[in-house]
């Protein structure tokens, strides 16, 4: 039998839904596949490869935005960056919900101009964070709500998360390198585990990240890695590691999270002590993205929670699909206007970085904390190596 969140979901797909998609590139076919596993009627509009999708998938191809527009009830968005603002602008004035890859925009001026016009217009906006709707991450905040339930801590505080994620980079020339466009490892990957970081221990109030080899004529190299020290504004840090590395090299992720008395609150891959005897999972293929069958990816899950909320006028929650799924056809009271998006209207959006190489920057860093005194900042590398990168991110 099929778990409840699909079944009450596609009564709702496949009597109403209709699913617009712009762009056709590599993240793709996980959405369609997605999609088409709650149900849901797709069609897929892009300058380049939409055939080939509408082809593979046996979805309907539209010949341009404003035929995509009439044929969608709710728009997705899985373009480059920098054209996230206009193709959402344009949903948005046709009176489109719509679902925008992360990060929402290049700037937080243009993410703001998204939030306020969706806003304006009474649609729905939903910044797709898959990361939030991962089980390890889902358990990981379901165990710091457990430790405050039982008087052992504060949701959402934490005092040190350790977070990592590498891959094999993205196409070498792609628009990912190029920092104006895609802003680099730290603004397109490690967006995830800085989401991650915030969802778990609330708000930054300093940030202090490293790239190494550093960017040149603002093109980050390849292969390329980063390091970001986030400290939380009640004193939690949170360390994060990404990788593009060589071609070949497989996915994979970590996360733990440790209490004010040093003790473990959850750590994946885990070992028995804290998985209750699983040993951790083996290597993900290479590859830029998780190997997940349709029914278990966590895309899935994320459109169909975002449907759900959509119907429904509630606000996603990421959890929700582990045991207490709402109704698709619970509607919001009378007069009751739902929000914006999940996040989008409440949090604020992630800054853009400015550059400067390490030898030559004077900002401060976030101090060692007396509380963790294994905390350790990020190094530059070894003194012989050319200087890396220190990017300098507004706290908010």
């Amino acid at each position: 039998m099929e778990d409840p969140p699909f079944t009450d979901a596609r009564e709702v797909f496949v009597k109403q839904l209709r699913i617009g998609l712009i762009g056709a590139g590599g993240i793709a076919g996980v959405h369609i596949a997605g999609w088409q596993q709650l149900g849901a009627n797709v069609t897929v509009y892009s300058r380049s490869g939409a055939a080939a999708l509408a082809g593979q998938y046996g979805i309907d191809e539209a010949g341009s935005l404003a035929d995509l527009l009439a044929a969608s009830d709710l728009v997705s968005i899985l373009t480059p960056t920098t054209t996230h603002h206009d193709y959402a602008m344009a949903a948005i004035a046709a009176g489109k919900d719509v679902i925008c890859e992360k990060p929402l925009a290049e700037s937080t001026a243009r993410a703001a101009r998204i939030a306020n016009a969706a806003r304006a217009a009474g649609v729905r906006l939903f910044p797709a964070h898959v990361v939030r709707f991962f089980p390890e991450y889902v358990a990981v905040k379901e165990r710091l709500k457990q430790q405050a339930r039982s008087g052992r801590g504060r949701p959402g505080a934490p005092a040190v998360l350790r977070l990592s994620r590498g891959s094999a980079a993205p196409a070498a020339g792609t628009w990912f390198f190029e920092e104006s466009l895609g802003g680099g490892i730290v603004r397109d990957q490690m967006i995830h585990d800085i989401d991650q970081a915030r969802w778990l221990a609330g708000d930054v109030q300093r940030v202090h990240a490293v790239q190494d080899p550093p960017s040149v004529d603002g093109m980050v190299p390849r292969p390329v890695s980063a390091r970001v020290l986030l400290m939380h504004q009640d004193g939690a840090l949170s360390h994060l590691q990404g990788e593009w590395g060589p071609d070949g090299q497989a996915f994979s992720t970590s996360i733990s999270v440790e209490a004010h008395d040093g003790s473990i609150i959850y750590a994946s891959p885990g070992t028995g002590e804290v998985h209750g005897g699983q040993d951790a999972e083996p290597a993900a293929p290479a590859g830029y993205l998780p190997q997940l069958t349709p029914k278990e990816s966590p895309y899935t899950l994320q459109n169909a929670e975002f449907a759900a909320a959509r119907a429904s006028g509630s606000r996603p929650g990421s959890a929700r699909w582990m045991g207490s799924w709402p109704s698709p056809w619970r509607r919001p009271p009378p007069n009751r206007s739902g929000p914006v998006g999940p996040w989008s209207s409440r949090r604020p959006l992630f800054s853009p970085c400015w550059t400067v190489p390490s030898s030559r920057s004077t900002r401060p860093v976030p101090p060692r904390s007396a509380r963790w005194p294994g905390a350790v900042l990020p190094q530059s590398g070894p003194a012989s190596s050319p200087p890396a990168t220190v990017q300098h991110c507004p706290a908010g």
